[in-house]
C-alpha cells in the first residue's frame, strides 16, 4: 500500500498468534483511503489443493497399479498362449500318422507334419504348393469333395477312406479324419491320414479263411451226407453179391445165363469197391489193407477221376516200372 498498490495479496505471519496468512487487500473504488482486507491462513488456503493433488496422486498410484497387473496378465496369457502353441505344434510335428494343415478356401497346404513328408515322399517346400487332389487316386476325388462340404465349424470330425499315392507312384488304402480349425486368423482344415493297407490285408485274410472254414464245413457235411447214403447202398449191394453168388454155385443154369450173372457180379462187387472208397472217404468203415500194385491203384484211380471230374478235365498217369508191392488200403 504504501509503494501505491491499490490491490494485491500479501503473506504474512501474525505476532499474536504465530500463525502464516495470506492477507488480501483492495481499495474501494469509492473511496480509495479506504482499503479492504481479506486474511485466510497458508493452511487453509491449500487445503483443497493439497486434497486435489493427493486424490490425483492416489489416482496414479491406481493407475499404474491396475497398468502393471493388466501387464502382469498380459505377460501370462502371452506365455501361456506361445507354451500351447509350442506344444500343440510339437505334438502335430510328432505325430506319428501324416498330419497337415489346408486352407479351406484354396485347399492347398499350409504345414505338413514330418510323417506326412517321411510316408509320402515329397519334401516340405513341394507340399506347399499341392492340395489333396495331387495325392488322391482319380477315382476317389467325388469322396473328397463330398467330405470337404460336410465339415462344419466345431468339434464334428468327418472321416472318410481310400487311396493315397506316393510320390514314387505307388498307392495305399488309408482311413483321413477331418476337422475344421483356425489357423493364423484364417478357417483352415486339419486332415489326419492312416495307414490302414495292413488292416485291409489282415481282413481280407480273416474273410478267405472264413470262406475256407465254411467250405471245409461244407465238404464235412457232404462227406458224412455220402457216408450214410453209401452205407445204406452198401446193404443193399449186399444182397446183391449174396444172390450172384448163389446163382454162380448153381450148376444148372444155361451158358448164356451164367454169362450175365458173371457181369452182374463183377459189376456188383465194383460197385462195393466204390462203396468202400466212399465209406472210407466219410471215416465210417475201417481201412482194410492188403498187398497192392501202387501201378494198377493209379490207373484205377484215374478211371474213377475220368468219370468223375468229366471230360474237361484231362488226367495223365506217370507210371514207374519195377516197383515193390505195398501192404495198404486201396481206398
Amino acid at each position: 500500500v504504501g509503494r501505491g498498490a491499490a490491490s494485491g495479496v500479501v503473506r504474512s505471519t501474525s505476532p499474536v498468534d504465530g500463525v502464516e496468512r495470506l492477507v488480501g487487500f483492495r481499495e474501494l473504488a469509492t473511496d480509495p483511503s479506504l482499503i479492504v482486507v481479506v486474511g485466510q491462513s497458508v493452511a487453509r488456503v491449500l487445503a483443497p489443493w493439497r486434497h486435489i493433488v493427493g486424490v490425483v496422486t492416489l489416482g496414479w498410484l491406481l493407475a499404474t497399479l491396475g497398468l502393471a497387473v493388466l501387464a502382469s496378465w498380459l505377460v501370462g496369457e502371452w506365455s501361456a498362449r506361445r507354451a500351447s502353441e509350442t506344444r500343440y505344434r510339437q505334438l502335430f510335428r510328432a505325430n506319428p500318422d501324416p498330419m497337415a494343415v489346408l486352407d479351406r478356401e484354396t485347399l492347398r497346404y499350409l504345414a505338413v507334419n514330418d510323417a506326412m513328408v517321411r510316408q509320402y515322399g515329397w519334401s516340405r517346400e513341394e507340399f506347399l504348393t499341392m492340395t489333396p487332389a495331387d495325392i488322391r487316386v482319380p477315382g476317389d476325388l467325388p469322396l473328397l469333395t463330398a467330405a470337404l462340404a460336410d465339415i462344419a465349424p466345431g468339434d464334428r470330425r468327418v472321416t472318410l477312406g481310400g487311396r493315397h499315392r506316393r510320390k514314387d507312384g505307388s498307392e495305399f488304402d488309408v482311413e483321413v479324419s477331418l476337422a475344421e480349425i483356425e489357423f493364423g486368423g484364417r478357417p483352415a482344415i486339419l486332415p489326419m491320414a492312416r495307414d490302414i493297407t495292413g488292416r485291409k490285408q489282415a481282413e481280407q485274410a480273416q474273410r478267405l479263411a472264413e470262406d475256407k472254414l465254411r467250405q471245409a464245413q461244407k465238404m464235412e457235411a457232404v462227406g458224412q451226407l455220402t457216408g450214410g447214403v453209401a452205407h445204406d447202398f452198401n446193404n443193399i449191394l449186399m444182397v446183391m453179391m449174396a444172390n450172384t453168388d448163389m446163382l454162380e454155385e448153381d450148376h444148372e443154369l444155361a451158358p448164356e445165363v451164367r454169362e450175365h450173372v458173371a457181369t452182374i457180379a463183377k459189376q456188383t462187387r465194383r460197385a462195393a469197391d466204390l462203396t468202400r472208397q466212399l465209406l472210407a472217404f466219410s471215416r465210417k468203415q475201417p481201412l482194410q489193407p492188403q498187398v497192392t500194385d501202387i501201378n494198377d491203384l493209379v490207373v484205377a484211380t484215374g478211371r474213377l477221376l475220368r468219370r468223375t471230374l468229366g471230360e474237361q478235365v484231362s488226367i495223365e498217369s506217370a507210371l514207374a516200372e519195377a516197383l515193390c508191392l505195398v501192404n495198404v488200403d486201396r481206398t
